[in-house]
């Protein structure tokens, strides 16, 4: 090796007189700091009630009728599952006047 020649690979820098040569110092590790506070709960809309009222329950006539479909269709998953989400789509129009998509076969 020419005497003017850099080795292949320099000696990692210690700063810790502890340590030995070619050996890197322990790494350090930033302190994490805590939160102050947590973070603050979503606050609830004023415009919906706390309890529901009488208003707000779902009339027999749509609870019947979805019992109906749940007895016709039973044994065919798939299709109660079209009918309910029809029905769903409907009392949502006529309740709300909310026009839900309903996917067709």
């Amino acid at each position: 090796m020419n005497p003017q020649t850099p080795p292949p690979f320099p000696a990692a820098p210690t700063s810790d007189p502890g340590t030995a040569p070619g050996q890197l110092p322990p790494p350090t590790v930033p302190a994490m700091t805590p939160l102050t506070a947590p973070p603050s709960p979503v606050p609830a809309s004023s415009s919906l009630p706390a309890t529901a009222e009488d208003t707000d329950q779902i009339e027999p006539e749509w609870v019947h009728k979805a019992e109906q479909i749940v007895a016709k269709t039973q044994n065919d998953p798939y299709a109660q599952a079209q009918a309910l989400n029809a029905l769903k789509a409907e009392y949502m129009q006529k309740r709300y006047a909310k026009t839900v998509k309903v996917a067709e076969d």
